[in-house]
């Protein structure tokens, strides 16, 4: 046997030798012995080779893997026992298996996820937003569709969210509930995809709430639809005050992306009535339909998709991987609807399955965010074109559209923070993209004057699209 060989599969040369003589007939030969001792060897070095055992993901927050993995630290070489075995298989097995037992991760292994009944995995970051997560949380609970899981990632909270949790949940099995120091939004998603263990994954924001059916729908619509890879739906906006500002939300809120497709039916090549979909479930929408098919090349135009609304299978979270984490603060979901949307057919359920809360100080949506927002597009849409520029069907006009549009908002945000030359710099680069911007060429001339003079014009501009909001939403 060449040296070294045993110490490499952790195991003792010299007292399997030993064990193997005290079970073995005094009789066996010294030749007998050898090939025995052999085998051993061969045997546990081919498993460790194929490694035929379970084994857990890489076990670092922030960062999602697939399928089975080998670990990035695992215990150790660990011995044999010193209990006479007299079977060479349970030896080996026993050996090779423990030697190479990773730790726990938060990712389970593959085996640990297969589960039947439609397990879905509903994944909620939060941060400091224990007045609010527990409305979010019973609305997952009270769903329709029973079989699920609730990952709860908290985000390093320093209010009351950690005994909420424990008080209110604490004997509720289908709760659980991770930490981490504080890390951002993308990161805490996460955490929470790598611990999901459902066929299908839901993502839900800690301040907004669920219809009790929404689940139950969307599960319909997968099996209506099984080449889709996700399924999102409309929101109904709800205000500070509790009351319901707008039934049908997503495409006000995405009006900028939505204006190119003015009818849901030019998105889509497919479309069915949601009520031959899912009888069972009594969404109220009368005549409300299902749409699939490939939107990547839309997509390419602006976000479509509310986070808080979708339902992923696990094939096609596997194959998007999680969220990027270099995109900070804001807007960093459009990047991961862009790239679920690259890998297959989607659908989209025209209701509202979901309670969108406007108005709050702390969501990443409001305007102090803005800037994050506009980088974070740019750099989302910048190397998709580049990468896929055969694949997307969109003219030419439309692509020099949306350039132009990524580059003069941050131009304008930059010009709010009274950083004149970096706006400047955008805005010339979108009017390089599209000339006939008369809102951008304002803009532009307005950069040459005083800071005060920009804050009372720019204050009149959001006001004039404030109210054209408003009025479209009624």
């Amino acid at each position: 046997m060449p040296p070294g060989s045993s110490r490499r599969i952790g195991l003792n040369a010299t007292q399997d030798r030993a064990l193997l003589k005290s079970t073995m007939s005094e009789r066996v030969s010294r030749e007998r012995l050898l090939v025995a001792d052999a085998v051993l060897v061969a045997v546990a070095h081919k498993q460790f080779l194929r490694r035929d055992f379970p084994i857990s993901a890489e076990a670092r927050p922030g960062r999602l893997f697939r399928g089975r993995q080998v670990a990035a630290q695992s215990r150790g070489v660990a011995r044999c026992r010193d209990e006479r075995l007299t079977s060479f298989g349970a030896r080996i097995f026993r050996a090779v298996r423990k030697s190479h037992e990773p730790e726990r991760a938060y990712a389970p292994a593959r085996e640990d996820r297969v589960v039947s009944g439609e397990l879905v995995s509903v994944v909620i970051p939060t941060y400091n937003r224990a007045g609010l997560i527990a409305r979010a949380i019973d609305s997952v609970l009270a769903q329709t569709h029973q079989t699920l899981e609730v990952v709860v990632v908290d985000d390093g909270s320093t209010d009351r969210t950690a005994e909420l949790i424990k008080t209110r949940y604490g004997a509720e099995p289908r709760v659980r509930y991770l930490t981490q120091t504080n890390q951002g939004v993308s990161a805490a998603r996460n955490r929470g995809l790598g611990a999901a263990r459902g066929e299908y994954v839901a993502l839900l924001d800690s301040d907004d709430v669920w219809k009790p059916w929404k689940l139950e729908l969307q599960l319909c619509c997968f099996r209506a639809v099984p080449e889709a890879g996700m399924v999102w739906t409309d929101m109904e906006a709800i205000g500070p005050d509790g009351n319901s500002i707008s039934r049908r939300y997503l495409r006000t809120m995405y009006q900028n992306s939505y204006r190119w497709f003015p009818e849901t039916s030019g998105l889509f090549a497919d479309s069915r009535s949601l009520a031959e979909v899912c009888p069972q479930v009594n969404a109220p929408s009368p005549g409300a339909r299902l749409y699939w098919g490939d939107i990547y090349s839309q997509m390419i135009m602006g976000n479509l998709v509310h986070t808080s609304t979708v339902l992923l299978r696990r094939e096609r979270l596997e194959q998007v991987r999680g969220f990027n984490e270099a995109l900070k603060v804001s807007g960093e979901d459009y990047d991961f609807h862009l790239r679920t949307c690259r890998e297959g057919p989607v659908a989209f359920a025209d209701v509202s399955s979901i309670e969108y809360q406007v108005g709050r100080p702390d969501q990443l949506t409001q305007p102090v965010y803005a800037i994050h927002m506009a980088r974070n597009f740019l750099a989302t849409i910048a190397p998709a074109l580049e990468r896929d520029r055969e694949r997307i069907r969109l003219p030419a006009s439309m692509l020099a559209a949306v350039q132009a549009f990524a580059h003069g908002w941050i131009g304008m945000e930059h010009l709010e923070l009274g950083e004149h030359a970096q706006a400047r710099s955008y805005l010339r680069r979108s009017l390089h993209y599209c000339g006939w911007q008369p809102k951008i060429w304002v803009v532009y001339a307005l950069s040459m004057t005083p800071p005060s003079m920009v804050r009372i014009v720019m204050r009149q501009l959001r006001r004039i699209n404030r109210k054209l909001r408003e009025f479209a939403d009624r």
